[in-house]
């Protein structure tokens, strides 16, 4: 207990008071420049995570546009090869069997192209999601840090 009379411990209490709040505003400082840096590095990545995303989407378009092709070809030559057999010709049902055979290969191979960029944007979508939820937290923190 400090006597009013005390001058000289109040003048002790009062400057490590004094001390006590200035070494709290230098950390709360230094938080700030830290979580602003850091908040600075999330915004990067989420315009980054956002436009690797548009990429994957239009990969995966393109994807799906090959296959449709594909598989336009691949009924064409089925087609070719339902005519060249009712014509009974043996070069022609030899010509169009190995066009049906390249064709499919080329649908199967377009099929997992096709999987692979929706692959590759799910893992994208998760991306910017989980930045997104970083983003949040550091906007979050830097509010509490500003009060």
């Amino acid at each position: 207990m400090i006597l009013v009379k005390d001058i000289e411990s109040l003048d002790v209490l009062s400057s490590n008071t004094q001390t006590l709040l200035e070494s709290t505003d230098n950390e709360i400082n230094i938080s700030l420049q830290e979580v602003n840096t850091k908040l600075n590095e999330v915004e990067e990545e989420l315009s980054l995570s956002s436009d690797m995303l548009d990429v994957a989407k239009a990969n995966e378009t393109y994807k799906e546009g090959v296959l449709a092709t594909n598989m336009a070809e691949h009924l064409q030559a089925e087609g070719r090869l339902a005519s060249a057999m009712v014509s009974g010709n043996p070069f022609s049902i030899a010509s169009a069997s190995s066009e049906v055979v390249r064709t499919a290969h080329e649908v199967m191979r377009a099929e997992e192209e096709l999987e692979e960029a929706r692959q590759s944007r799910i893992r994208m979508e998760n991306r910017v999601e989980l930045v997104t939820r970083s983003y949040n937290q550091v906007q979050e923190l830097l509010e509490n840090l500003q009060i």
